[in-house]
């Protein structure tokens, strides 16, 4: 259950009551939180870093105005806006700890690389994600901050999905943006799903109108994921939406089974045939295929046979350097020159296309045990949260527990698709994990003012009431003859 921290300003104490007396108190049954105003450069520095975390999400400058740099102009100012937030609480974080130590371990593996140049290039870019997870976790104080920063992701994604329709290229039947990091369909299809879950959370918070402009983003999200052609991402869609059902109730499920079905029917209605019959093409080919389309399955299943034999290959490299890898970003590297030594011939220069190999493989197995551990701490806390809120003695905002799953659902997205593609040095794993610890951290402060208030008998002696409750319950006698006066 959640480690409940001390309210600023108050003592919340163990004081012993009669047993019949514990019962929730009128219309005020928990202790109403006290938000601290923020000063303008806390709010100037927390904007910010919204518009980096849109550029870096949306990668609307990988297709425009690339030439410019204007992200890391944004970086840099989002980077000094960590010391207008509160550092205090992203340093005093289990997570911080451990994506220090997932920054530092990438670094030592530098060190021992097979060409540390090359290593190089992923430790910079894993500390520019460093930094975006620290400001999150320094700007991100209260459950709003959270909201935001969850808000801003998607419309960050639904934005990337219409920059499609105007950038975006054909790869061999698959749809992707002509540059960046989306330039690779899987990503796109990755960081797509990531922000399905988030949309779903505005569009159950949302008022009637705003619940259909949120349909309609959704809609254009899961048919520019369908048009990727990813697999992988088909996976991670199907067991994301499993747990979605899985965690609602029986009306939420007929309603979202019928939203699935006829969302899915619809896209794959728009969809070519050489998508429809990808999705269905994972060992071998559609046998009725033929032409260029069947061209395209044969590689599609050369292509995923292909696939697992990377991922013996990476265990296998795993086992021969199990300490420190072979350095970050050198598994294809390597493969191809032990295959040359073997005398197998030209294997390709390929990535292991799974994130848990590559970081095995090429940070050896304390990498991958970092990144286990980073994932399973998100699961850990948001669990904590969650069973907070079904016990008896909180009332946790229906908005927080909201929040939570659909967090949780978007962190299941990141580690199943995390299997089909080398993402492990990816800001995505950084920036899920700072907004879990916000989305903590704001549920530690709140833990206290969400416990239910007990109602004390007129006859118990007011000197051994503590004063913080004294403020937030009233005797059950006086409730009673309070609500009688209104009465008359």
């Amino acid at each position: 259950m959640l480690q409940l921290r001390q309210v600023a300003g108050s003592t919340v104490t163990n004081a012993v009551y009669p047993r019949q007396s514990i019962t929730p108190v009128g219309s005020s049954p928990f202790l109403a939180p006290a938000e601290r105003t923020k000063q303008p450069l806390e709010i100037l520095g927390f904007f910010l870093l919204n518009v980096y975390l849109f550029i870096v999400i949306s990668r609307v400058f990988d297709v425009n105005l690339s030439a410019l740099r204007i992200p890391m102009v944004f970086f840099v100012l989002m980077a000094l806006g960590i010391f207008a937030g509160s550092p205090g609480q992203a340093m005093q974080s289990r997570f911080t700890l451990i994506l220090t130590l997932m920054l530092g371990w990438i670094g030592v593996t530098v060190l021992f690389s097979t060409w540390r140049g090359g290593s190089m290039e992923y430790w910079r870019d894993s500390l520019q994600s460093f930094v975006l997870a620290i400001a999150i976790m320094a700007g991100a104080t209260t459950f709003k901050d959270c909201i935001r920063l969850i808000t801003t992701i998607a419309w960050a994604l639904v934005t990337a999905a219409l920059l499609s329709f105007k950038f975006g290229v054909d790869l061999e039947g698959r749809l992707a943006l002509y540059q960046g990091t989306y330039g690779d369909p899987n990503q796109f299809a990755m960081a797509l799903l990531i922000g399905l879950p988030f949309w779903f959370l505005i569009l159950k918070r949302g008022s009637a109108l705003k619940k259909v402009f949120c349909g309609l983003c959704i809609c254009v999200i899961i048919y520019v994921f369908l048009r990727t052609g990813s697999r992988g991402g088909a996976i991670g869609l199907a067991i994301t939406g499993l747990f979605m059902v899985w965690q609602a109730s029986m009306k939420q499920r007929a309603v979202v089974f019928l939203l699935s079905v006829t969302l899915l029917v619809s896209a794959f209605l728009l969809l070519p045939d050489y998508l429809r019959a990808r999705y269905f093409t994972f060992l071998t080919p559609q046998s009725e295929a033929v032409g260029r389309e069947g061209e395209r399955l044969g590689a599609d299943a050369a292509s995923a046979a292909g696939r697992l034999q990377l991922i013996w290959d990476a265990i296998d490299m795993t086992i021969h350097n199990p300490l420190v890898g072979v350095g970050p970003g050198q598994f294809a590297m390597r493969r191809w020159e032990a295959a040359k030594g073997e005398g197998r011939g030209n294997v390709g220069n390929f990535v292991t296309h799974n994130s848990y190999t590559q970081m095995s493989s090429e940070t050896g197995i304390p990498g991958l045990m970092i990144l286990i551990a980073l994932l399973y701490g998100c699961f850990k806390v948001i669990g904590s949260v969650l069973r907070t809120g079904r016990s008896r003695e909180y009332q946790v905002p229906r908005e927080v527990l909201d929040a939570g799953i659909f967090l949780r659902l978007a962190l299941i997205a990141l580690s199943v698709c995390a299997f089909f593609l080398s993402v492990g040095y990816s800001q995505l794993f950084y920036i899920m994990a700072a907004i879990t610890a916000a989305y903590y951290h704001a549920a530690q402060k709140n833990g206290p003012l969400w416990k239910i208030a007990p109602a004390i008998p007129a006859s118990y002696p007011a000197h051994q009431i503590p004063l913080p409750v004294q403020s937030a319950i009233q005797p059950a006698s006086s409730s009673l003859l309070n609500s009688a006066r209104r009465r008359t």
